[in-house]
């Protein structure tokens, strides 16, 4: 992932096509994110929403808004499967201290919701824009 505005970043070996939208280092990542088999011009927002908690704990929290609804099942299991299952996993590996973490800590809140970008997503005209240039 890049670290600057409007640059673009790819996963799932290309599959996933994302672009920054806003950066707040330690706070904050919000991507408009699109898959390879997604309309043409469909552009949904991932925000990361990163809260310190007491005792150096970090509460990691995803909204992704704008999914197409053909897509939200898969996009949510492919959450669970490709990122909150390893990294619980990850987590109970590092023995005792990952195993307070995961105890101790409160487990990543997330939302998938499908549809077009609601009038309220701050990112929307970012979004919007990311959009337009893409399908130039």
């Amino acid at each position: 992932i890049s670290r600057k505005i409007g640059e673009a970043s790819h996963a799932a070996d290309g599959w996933i096509e994302g672009i920054n939208l806003d950066l707040e280092p330690g706070k904050r990542i919000v991507q408009a994110w699109r898959g390879a088999d997604w309309p043409k011009g469909s552009w949904s927002v991932a925000t990361f929403d990163l809260e310190k908690l007491p005792g150096g704990q970090t509460l990691l929290t995803l909204t992704h808004q704008g999914v197409p609804a053909k897509f939200v099942d898969d996009i949510r299991e492919g959450w669970h499967s490709h990122y909150w299952r390893p990294m619980r996993s990850w987590l109970g590996d590092m023995g005792e201290s990952g195993r307070e973490a995961l105890t101790r800590g409160r487990a990543a809140l997330h939302r998938v919701t499908g549809g077009r970008l609601g009038r309220a997503a701050p990112q929307k005209k970012a979004a919007k824009k990311v959009a337009k240039k893409a399908a130039k």
